[in-house]
């Protein structure tokens, strides 16, 4: 059977098979770029949470490091107070530095601060009591 030229043409076998081969390619290459697009943002996502994961965990060391340093120095009663601290968290590690100064017997002003990794904080703070 000869091949079809016209609209109106059936086609012949050759004809139909080249059209499923050209369809299937076609799909193919969709498909396959479409799998190594998705396979990227999956990768990223994935990168994203697990810094994500790090910081979250520098984040609860320099609170266990901040608590730890206010804590220490919070039984000593002189004009002045340095304390510092240290918190872990899932492998991760802060430091925290701070000062307090007595104002008078009633009232207080801090400041301190911590540090993990690319991660900082500060804070500053006045107690008072009656």
């Amino acid at each position: 059977v000869a091949a079809g030229t016209r609209a109106t043409d059936a086609v012949n076998k050759g004809q139909l098979d080249n059209g499923v081969a050209a369809a299937n390619s076609y799909t193919d290459s969709r498909y396959n770029a479409m799998a190594d697009s998705f396979e990227t943002y999956q990768g990223d996502i994935e990168d994203r949470l697990r810094r994500q994961n790090r910081r979250l965990d520098r984040q609860g060391a320099m609170s266990s490091a901040m608590l730890n340093m206010a804590a220490s120095v919070g039984g000593i009663a002189t004009q002045n107070r340095v304390g510092a601290g240290v918190g872990f968290q899932n492998g991760e590690s802060a430091l925290s530095v701070g000062y307090q100064r007595a104002i008078s017997p009633r009232a207080t002003l801090t400041v301190g601060g911590a540090l993990s990794g690319d991660d900082r904080s500060i804070g500053m703070g006045a107690g008072f009591g009656w």
